[in-house]
């Protein structure tokens, strides 16, 4: 998943960074605008990731993607509270889906 969301977001058009969570430090220092993240475990390991996330990198707007995640209506905001995250999107999302979100967010943080 890691690649194929890389290249996606690479095709779009921005600078892409890629590592699994437990990588991330690698990347301590620099600032991402955006950060897409895979949660491949239930939401309370999911929050433990996300702590260690925004520890590194406390300005990013965060993405979280998972197959945990199944929505109703209005749950989608209620997740992405409850992670500390600013988007939430639940496996399968389309490609224009996850481009759309991530243009929107760092058109967002160019600012005028």
């Amino acid at each position: 998943m890691l690649e194929l969301i890389s290249q996606l977001v690479s095709d779009a058009g921005w600078r892409v960074l890629a590592a699994a969570p437990n990588r991330m430090p690698v990347f301590a220092g620099l600032a991402p605008k955006v950060i897409i993240i895979d949660l491949a475990s239930p939401l309370s390991v999911a929050q433990f990731t996300l702590r260690g996330v925004h520890a590194l990198f406390p300005r990013a707007r965060i993405v979280a993607v998972s197959a945990y995640f199944q929505f109703g209506p209005g749950t989608a905001a209620e997740t992405a509270r409850q992670l500390g995250v600013e988007r939430v999107m639940a496996k399968p999302f389309s490609c224009a889906g996850l481009t759309g979100v991530v243009n929107e967010m760092l058109l967002a943080t160019a600012g005028p």
